[in-house]
This record gives structure tokens, C-alpha cells and sequence, in this order.
């Protein structure tokens, strides 16, 4: 997503002549908001969780094939909040219009720190199931206890950092 938001974005038949600084900060701060207002959500609405879906879901992870999982890695990221995430961080990317080889290093870098919640578990899984089963079920338990909460806060967190940067830059292209 982040790759083909960058390209995309930079081969538009139509690129508006806009002043790019103002044009991040305006997008900065929708995007911003849009994951505040995703964060407060997170917070006032609860969702139950239907223990049999996660029994199946955990017998099929034991018996998964690895290319399995990087189908898996591939799905967790077409959620709302990732969704986003990877169409800004492309765009930003295609609005600085950095160097082929330097825009290709931002965007593997984002997948990479994307996916690595994903991919961590899982080669530490496949590399010794038996010591792994200890520490990855706990952290799984955790995980189904606070993941919400986690997510909530990341996401606030991440949401008013954008925006608190574009009203920075707000105030540095006034000056």
C-alpha cells in the first residue's frame, strides 16, 4: 500500500501546483483527526470476542504452512488503521519526491517495522516450536486481554503527534 500510494501519487496526470509544506500540514492534520476520531472509538466501544472462532484460529495456526503466514501478515494490514497509516506514509513520500532508490529504502523500511509484529512471532515460532509455546502463549493471552486498549492508544498517540507536527508547520510557513 505504502509503495503503490507513492507511485501512484507521483505519476497523477494532474499535479496541482501547491505550496507543499501547507499541503502536508492540511493533510497531516485530516489524517490526524481521522486517527483521533479512530482512537476515541477504539476507547467507547468494546467488542466481545467469540472464543470458539478463537479455538479454530489457534488450531489452524499450529498446523500452518509458512506461506500461510505471510498471507496472514499481508491480511492484519487491511485494517482501517493500517490502511491509513500506509496511504499517508506513501504519500508523504511521493509529495517530498525523494530519489527512486531513497523513496524504495522509506518504503521497505515501513514495511518492514509493519510487518515485524507479525514476523518476529513467527520465525521465533518456526525456529523452535517447543521453547516458543511458553512466552508466545502468554504473550498471546496478554495480547487478547489488552490488545484494544493498545491499539487505542497507539493510535491517539500517533494521531496527535501528526497533528501536533502540522500545526508546527502551520506556524513555521506563517513566519
Amino acid at each position: 500500500m505504502v509503495g503503490l500510494s507513492a507511485v501512484g501519487l507521483r505519476f497523477l496526470p494532474v499535479r496541482p501546483e501547491v505550496d507543499r509544506d501547507v499541503f502536508l500540514s492540511w493533510f497531516g492534520l485530516f489524517i490526524g483527526t481521522i486517527l483521533i476520531a479512530y482512537a476515541i472509538y477504539l476507547f467507547t466501544h468494546k467488542t466481545t470476542s467469540d472464543s470458539a472462532v478463537l479455538g479454530k484460529l489457534k488450531t489452524k495456526f499450529h498446523s500452518a504452512r509458512p506461506w500461510q503466514f505471510v498471507v496472514l501478515g499481508l491480511g492484519l494490514n487491511l485494517h482501517p488503521k493500517a490502511l491509513l497509516l500506509a496511504v499517508t506514509a506513501g504519500a508523504l513520500i511521493s509529495v517530498r519526491e525523494p530519489p527512486v532508490l531513497e523513496g524504495s529504502l522509506f518504503v521497505l523500511a515501513y514495511a518492514a517495522v509493519a510487518q515485524s509484529a507479525v514476523v518476529l512471532p513467527v520465525a521465533v515460532w518456526m525456529r523452535s516450536p517447543e521453547r516458543a509455546e511458553v512466552p508466545l502463549t502468554a504473550l498471546y493471552t496478554w495480547l487478547q486481554r489488552n490488545g484494544r486498549s493498545i491499539e487505542a492508544i497507539a493510535t491517539l498517540a500517533i494521531g496527535l503527534f501528526i497533528v501536533g507536527y502540522s500545526i508546527l508547520q502551520f506556524i513555521s510557513a506563517g513566519n
